[in-house]
Protein backbone atom coordinates (compact mmCIF):
# COMPACT_ATOMS: atom_id res chain seq x y z
CA UNK A 1 0.00 0.00 0.00
CA UNK A 2 1.57 3.04 -0.79
CA UNK A 3 2.32 5.43 1.66
CA UNK A 4 -0.70 8.22 0.48
CA UNK A 5 -3.36 5.49 0.70
CA UNK A 6 -6.61 5.34 2.62
CA UNK A 7 -8.04 2.72 4.13
CA UNK A 8 -11.97 2.49 4.23
CA UNK A 9 -12.91 4.45 6.97
CA UNK A 10 -14.70 1.93 9.69
CA UNK A 11 -18.33 3.34 11.54
CA UNK A 12 -18.24 6.96 9.34
CA UNK A 13 -21.44 8.21 9.58
CA UNK A 14 -23.91 7.30 6.31
CA UNK A 15 -26.38 10.40 7.65
CA UNK A 16 -25.00 13.48 6.55
CA UNK A 17 -28.56 15.30 7.94
CA UNK A 18 -29.04 16.70 11.09
CA UNK A 19 -32.28 16.38 13.02
CA UNK A 20 -32.53 20.29 12.55
CA UNK A 21 -32.16 19.13 8.56
CA UNK A 22 -34.58 16.68 8.33
CA UNK A 23 -37.59 18.97 10.51
CA UNK A 24 -36.55 22.00 7.39
CA UNK A 25 -36.78 18.97 4.50
CA UNK A 26 -40.01 17.59 6.19
CA UNK A 27 -41.82 21.13 6.07
CA UNK A 28 -40.44 22.43 2.72
CA UNK A 29 -41.92 19.42 1.32
CA UNK A 30 -45.72 19.00 3.71
CA UNK A 31 -45.62 22.23 5.45
CA UNK A 32 -47.89 24.99 4.94
CA UNK A 33 -51.46 25.68 5.48
CA UNK A 34 -53.03 24.04 2.25
CA UNK A 35 -54.30 20.57 2.03
CA UNK A 36 -52.46 20.24 -0.99
CA UNK A 37 -48.44 21.05 -0.26
CA UNK A 38 -45.85 20.16 -3.39
CA UNK A 39 -44.80 17.01 -1.70
CA UNK A 40 -41.40 15.11 -2.16
CA UNK A 41 -41.81 16.52 -6.15
CA UNK A 42 -41.24 20.15 -5.05
CA UNK A 43 -37.87 19.27 -2.83
CA UNK A 44 -34.39 20.21 -3.94
CA UNK A 45 -33.06 17.41 -5.87
CA UNK A 46 -29.78 18.59 -5.56
CA UNK A 47 -29.82 18.18 -2.05
CA UNK A 48 -31.49 14.53 -1.57
CA UNK A 49 -28.91 13.72 -4.16
CA UNK A 50 -26.47 14.91 -1.78
CA UNK A 51 -27.78 12.82 1.04
CA UNK A 52 -27.79 9.64 -1.45
CA UNK A 53 -24.50 10.03 -2.60
CA UNK A 54 -23.17 10.33 0.93
CA UNK A 55 -24.61 7.42 2.00
CA UNK A 56 -23.06 5.51 -1.25
CA UNK A 57 -19.98 6.74 -0.76
CA UNK A 58 -19.56 6.62 2.80
CA UNK A 59 -16.39 4.44 4.08
CA UNK A 60 -16.28 1.85 1.29
CA UNK A 61 -18.64 2.56 -2.11
CA UNK A 62 -21.62 0.95 -1.82
CA UNK A 63 -24.14 1.01 -4.82
CA UNK A 64 -28.17 -0.20 -4.49
CA UNK A 65 -28.56 -3.72 -5.69
CA UNK A 66 -24.59 -4.74 -5.06
CA UNK A 67 -24.39 -7.32 -2.58
CA UNK A 68 -23.38 -5.17 0.49
CA UNK A 69 -26.16 -3.02 -0.67
CA UNK A 70 -28.96 -4.39 2.72
CA UNK A 71 -26.34 -3.54 4.92
CA UNK A 72 -25.82 -0.44 3.76
CA UNK A 73 -29.33 0.54 3.53
CA UNK A 74 -30.03 -1.17 6.88
CA UNK A 75 -26.82 1.47 8.75
CA UNK A 76 -28.55 4.69 6.67
CA UNK A 77 -32.24 3.76 8.05
CA UNK A 78 -31.13 2.87 11.68
CA UNK A 79 -29.40 6.52 11.60
CA UNK A 80 -32.50 8.30 10.31
CA UNK A 81 -34.61 6.63 12.87
CA UNK A 82 -31.94 7.92 15.72
CA UNK A 83 -31.96 11.63 14.19
CA UNK A 84 -35.53 11.45 14.04
CA UNK A 85 -36.14 10.38 17.56
CA UNK A 86 -34.54 13.67 18.49
CA UNK A 87 -35.98 15.78 15.82
CA UNK A 88 -39.29 14.74 16.71
CA UNK A 89 -42.70 14.60 14.59
CA UNK A 90 -41.18 16.74 11.14
CA UNK A 91 -37.97 15.05 11.36
CA UNK A 92 -39.86 11.83 10.90
CA UNK A 93 -41.67 13.86 7.80
CA UNK A 94 -37.91 14.96 6.86
CA UNK A 95 -36.67 10.82 7.17
CA UNK A 96 -39.37 10.02 5.20
CA UNK A 97 -38.08 12.38 2.17
CA UNK A 98 -34.38 11.60 2.24
CA UNK A 99 -34.98 8.14 2.58
CA UNK A 100 -37.42 7.70 -0.64
CA UNK A 101 -35.07 8.88 -2.77
CA UNK A 102 -32.53 5.58 -0.94
CA UNK A 103 -34.36 2.96 -0.42
CA UNK A 104 -34.90 0.64 -3.23
CA UNK A 105 -37.25 -1.98 -1.31
CA UNK A 106 -40.19 0.13 -0.19
CA UNK A 107 -41.30 -2.93 1.95
CA UNK A 108 -38.18 -2.91 3.92
CA UNK A 109 -39.44 -3.65 7.18
CA UNK A 110 -37.31 -0.39 8.48
CA UNK A 111 -38.40 2.34 6.17
CA UNK A 112 -41.76 1.04 6.91
CA UNK A 113 -40.93 2.21 10.76
CA UNK A 114 -40.42 6.14 9.43
CA UNK A 115 -43.10 5.82 6.98
CA UNK A 116 -45.38 4.87 9.35
CA UNK A 117 -44.47 7.23 12.25
CA UNK A 118 -44.24 9.97 9.13
CA UNK A 119 -47.84 9.32 7.53
CA UNK A 120 -49.25 9.82 10.81
CA UNK A 121 -47.68 13.17 11.45
CA UNK A 122 -48.87 14.12 7.76
CA UNK A 123 -53.03 13.36 8.49
CA UNK A 124 -52.90 14.54 11.97
CA UNK A 125 -51.21 18.13 10.18
CA UNK A 126 -53.83 18.28 7.67
CA UNK A 127 -52.48 17.15 4.72
CA UNK A 128 -54.72 15.24 1.85
CA UNK A 129 -53.68 11.77 1.28
CA UNK A 130 -53.90 12.87 -2.55
CA UNK A 131 -50.39 14.24 -2.09
CA UNK A 132 -48.58 11.26 -1.26
CA UNK A 133 -46.59 8.99 -3.72
CA UNK A 134 -48.96 5.95 -4.32
CA UNK A 135 -46.99 3.00 -2.51
CA UNK A 136 -47.10 5.54 1.10
CA UNK A 137 -51.28 5.35 0.58
CA UNK A 138 -51.12 1.77 0.05
CA UNK A 139 -49.44 1.19 3.34
CA UNK A 140 -51.70 3.50 4.83
CA UNK A 141 -54.77 1.50 3.38
CA UNK A 142 -52.57 -1.87 4.45
CA UNK A 143 -52.81 -0.93 8.06
CA UNK A 144 -55.91 0.55 8.37
CA UNK A 145 -57.81 -0.18 5.09
CA UNK A 146 -60.21 1.39 2.39
CA UNK A 147 -63.55 3.38 3.50
CA UNK A 148 -65.98 4.59 0.69
CA UNK A 149 -63.33 5.57 -1.90
CA UNK A 150 -60.67 7.02 -0.28
CA UNK A 151 -58.15 5.55 2.77
CA UNK A 152 -59.72 4.96 6.20
CA UNK A 153 -59.08 7.22 9.02
CA UNK A 154 -57.77 9.69 6.58
CA UNK A 155 -60.13 12.63 6.09
CA UNK A 156 -60.86 13.67 2.35
CA UNK A 157 -59.69 17.14 1.68
CA UNK A 158 -63.31 17.42 -0.07
CA UNK A 159 -66.95 17.67 1.74
CA UNK A 160 -70.22 17.09 0.73
CA UNK A 161 -72.51 20.13 1.10
CA UNK A 162 -76.15 20.52 0.72
CA UNK A 163 -77.47 22.44 -2.32
CA UNK A 164 -80.70 24.77 -2.61
CA UNK A 165 -83.69 22.67 -2.40
CA UNK A 166 -85.86 23.16 -5.73
CA UNK A 167 -88.24 25.72 -5.17
CA UNK A 168 -86.26 27.10 -2.08
CA UNK A 169 -83.49 28.79 -4.82
CA UNK A 170 -81.72 32.14 -3.77
CA UNK A 171 -83.23 34.82 -5.92
CA UNK A 172 -81.19 35.47 -9.25
CA UNK A 173 -81.51 38.12 -12.24
CA UNK A 174 -82.71 36.22 -14.94
CA UNK A 175 -80.50 35.51 -18.03
CA UNK A 176 -81.50 38.26 -20.40
CA UNK A 177 -82.27 37.06 -24.31
CA UNK A 178 -79.35 38.09 -26.42
CA UNK A 179 -77.08 37.88 -23.04
CA UNK A 180 -73.73 35.73 -22.30
CA UNK A 181 -73.35 35.46 -18.48
CA UNK A 182 -69.75 35.02 -17.37
CA UNK A 183 -70.18 31.99 -14.97
CA UNK A 184 -67.08 29.98 -14.13
CA UNK A 185 -63.40 29.75 -14.94
CA UNK A 186 -62.22 26.29 -13.58
CA UNK A 187 -58.65 27.23 -13.39
CA UNK A 188 -55.98 30.29 -13.13
CA UNK A 189 -54.22 31.62 -16.47
CA UNK A 190 -54.97 32.92 -19.55
CA UNK A 191 -55.48 29.49 -21.46
CA UNK A 192 -58.53 28.41 -18.80
CA UNK A 193 -61.49 27.61 -20.29
CA UNK A 194 -64.13 30.23 -19.23
CA UNK A 195 -68.08 29.49 -18.92
CA UNK A 196 -70.93 31.56 -20.29
CA UNK A 197 -74.37 31.34 -19.69
CA UNK A 198 -76.52 31.69 -22.83
CA UNK A 199 -79.88 31.60 -24.23
CA UNK A 200 -79.80 28.81 -27.07
CA UNK A 201 -82.47 29.36 -30.38
CA UNK A 202 -84.52 26.71 -28.85
CA UNK A 203 -85.36 28.73 -25.94
CA UNK A 204 -82.89 26.67 -23.29
CA UNK A 205 -79.91 28.08 -20.79
CA UNK A 206 -76.73 26.58 -22.38
CA UNK A 207 -73.14 26.61 -21.42
CA UNK A 208 -71.19 27.99 -23.98
CA UNK A 209 -67.18 27.69 -23.40
CA UNK A 210 -64.68 30.27 -24.36
CA UNK A 211 -61.41 28.32 -25.20
CA UNK A 212 -58.33 27.13 -26.41
CA UNK A 213 -58.57 25.15 -29.03
CA UNK A 214 -56.01 22.14 -28.77
CA UNK A 215 -56.21 21.71 -32.06
CA UNK A 216 -54.79 24.92 -33.32
CA UNK A 217 -54.14 26.79 -30.54
CA UNK A 218 -56.74 29.44 -31.64
CA UNK A 219 -58.97 30.77 -28.74
CA UNK A 220 -62.67 29.38 -29.95
CA UNK A 221 -66.31 29.37 -28.52
CA UNK A 222 -68.43 26.45 -28.30
CA UNK A 223 -71.59 25.07 -26.68
CA UNK A 224 -71.12 22.27 -24.44
CA UNK A 225 -73.27 19.73 -25.75
CA UNK A 226 -75.09 18.20 -23.16
CA UNK A 227 -75.39 20.63 -20.55
CA UNK A 228 -79.02 23.33 -21.00
CA UNK A 229 -81.77 23.55 -18.32
CA UNK A 230 -85.31 25.25 -19.30
CA UNK A 231 -84.49 28.07 -17.16
CA UNK A 232 -81.59 29.81 -15.45
CA UNK A 233 -81.72 28.69 -12.46
CA UNK A 234 -82.13 25.24 -13.76
CA UNK A 235 -78.80 25.72 -15.65
CA UNK A 236 -77.16 26.72 -12.22
CA UNK A 237 -77.89 23.58 -10.73
CA UNK A 238 -76.76 21.87 -13.56
CA UNK A 239 -73.26 23.27 -13.79
CA UNK A 240 -72.66 23.04 -10.59
CA UNK A 241 -73.69 19.15 -9.82
CA UNK A 242 -71.26 19.14 -13.52
CA UNK A 243 -68.44 20.99 -12.22
CA UNK A 244 -68.59 19.19 -8.57
CA UNK A 245 -66.31 21.42 -6.61
CA UNK A 246 -66.29 25.49 -6.62
CA UNK A 247 -63.90 26.91 -9.68
CA UNK A 248 -61.09 28.81 -9.39
CA UNK A 249 -63.53 31.93 -9.86
CA UNK A 250 -67.52 31.55 -9.84
CA UNK A 251 -70.10 33.71 -10.38
CA UNK A 252 -71.86 34.49 -7.03
CA UNK A 253 -75.16 32.94 -8.58
CA UNK A 254 -73.79 29.81 -9.35
CA UNK A 255 -71.86 29.53 -6.10
CA UNK A 256 -74.86 27.78 -3.64
CA UNK A 257 -74.86 25.24 -6.18
CA UNK A 258 -71.42 23.10 -6.17
CA UNK A 259 -72.24 19.91 -4.39
CA UNK A 260 -68.93 19.96 -2.99
CA UNK A 261 -66.10 22.13 -0.95
CA UNK A 262 -62.84 22.07 -0.30
CA UNK A 263 -61.59 21.56 3.55
CA UNK A 264 -58.99 24.04 4.70
CA UNK A 265 -56.02 22.92 6.39
CA UNK A 266 -57.34 23.43 9.44
CA UNK A 267 -60.49 21.84 9.07
CA UNK A 268 -58.71 18.58 7.87
CA UNK A 269 -56.47 18.67 11.15
CA UNK A 270 -59.86 18.73 13.10
CA UNK A 271 -61.53 16.22 10.99
CA UNK A 272 -58.64 14.46 11.68
CA UNK A 273 -57.89 14.58 15.58
CA UNK A 274 -61.91 13.14 15.17
CA UNK A 275 -60.66 10.18 13.64
CA UNK A 276 -57.51 9.36 15.53
CA UNK A 277 -59.99 9.13 18.84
Amino acid sequence: MGLFSRRPQQNQPLLTASPEDLQRIGRAAFGGESPHPAGIGGLSVTEMDQHVLAAMSAGEYVSPGSPKWPARQRGFLGELIAASELGGDWAWVGAFCVANNLVTEKSDPVFLQILDRALLVLRDDGVSHASMPPYAVSRWENVFGYDGGRPAKWPASITDVAVPRIGEEPAVEDLALGESRRVAQPFAGSQSNVIYAEWSSEGRVVAVIDGIDQGDGVRKRWEWIGLDAPSYVRFLRELGERLVNPSFWAHDDLAPYFPCRPRSRDQMRIAARAMAD
